[in-house]
């Protein structure tokens, strides 16, 4: 009955006069709704991917969220989940966390969802093998590369018709917790990184806020006027290789110019 009164939906209204020519001749289009039936998968191991790493924004490494049973454990956050870290470039497992992974939840025959405890010894295991974690990233950097965003994915592994488990992929939206930065400042996938200082720390410490134009504008003359350039005011470029840029809602230095000149020697000299 839900699916049915949705049907009459001001929304679904305001659609269809928006797209047929109903409105305009105060015609009656067919109505009729839709129900979208999804299999269930009863899956022995399930979790979350990101396809790059949400914790330093690293787009070349993979991040794995693991454990026994349906997938709900991991995103509700009822077990220690399995952890790993993978380098999608040299293709190789970087971090591997076992958590302990008390219990997990699976599907009953005749519907709903039975909790059982995990035996000590299945919480001590990791709940993916290599070769199953490499043919998950091959997923990820797929859905990734169909997108051309970094993915948050929900998977599971469940039997297949000769019972080996099969990789399933149960959804996929956008990551929203990486801190982005402007594409010319960008490293190529396996490039060295560049590390840039964020003026906005010195600014406003602690704030993901973006600059404004005006912060923008009146920082760059600040500082062309105390470095006594006055007739040009483009003090700052735009380039990100310069040692101080403007990107498009902030400014960096680019730290990596000025370690270059100090060398290793220094830092080891340097007692912090």
């Amino acid at each position: 009955w839900t699916c049915f009164e949705s049907m009459f939906d001001y929304r679904v209204f305001s659609y269809i006069s928006a797209r047929t020519d109903a409105g305009a001749n105060n015609s009656s289009p067919t109505m009729a709704f839709a129900a979208v039936v999804m299999e269930m998968i009863d899956s022995h191991v399930a979790g979350v991917a990101f396809s790059a790493n949400p914790l330093n924004s690293d787009r070349d490494e993979m991040v794995v969220d693991s454990s026994w049973g349906l997938g709900e454990s991991v995103v509700d956050g009822s077990v220690h989940a399995d952890r790993y870290v993978y380098c999608k470039i040299n293709e190789k497992i970087v971090e591997r966390t076992v958590g302990s992974k008390e219990q997990e939840k699976r599907l009953i025959g005749g519907g709903g969802i039975d909790i059982r405890s995990v035996d000590e010894k299945r919480q001590k295991l990791s709940s993916l093998t290599d070769e199953q974690l490499k043919q998950l990233a091959q997923l990820v950097c797929l859905v990734e590369k169909t997108y051309g965003i970094p993915i948050d994915v929900e998977w599971a592994y469940a039997p297949g018709a000769d019972g080996g488990p099969v990789l399933k992929l149960l959804q996929a939206r956008p990551i929203t917790a990486l801190f982005y930065i402007d594409d010319k400042m960008m490293t190529k996938p396996g490039e060295r990184r560049v590390l840039y200082y964020d003026f906005n720390i010195a600014s406003e410490a602690t704030t993901t806020t973006p600059f404004t134009h005006m912060d923008i504008t009146l920082y760059s003359r600040m500082v062309s006027a105390m470095c006594g350039i006055v007739e040009d005011w483009s003090f700052f470029p735009n380039d990100p290789r310069m040692p101080v840029f403007n990107a498009s809602t902030r400014q960096y230095a680019n730290l990596s110019i000025f370690f270059k000149f100090l060398g290793p020697d220094y830092f080891r000299r340097v007692s912090f």
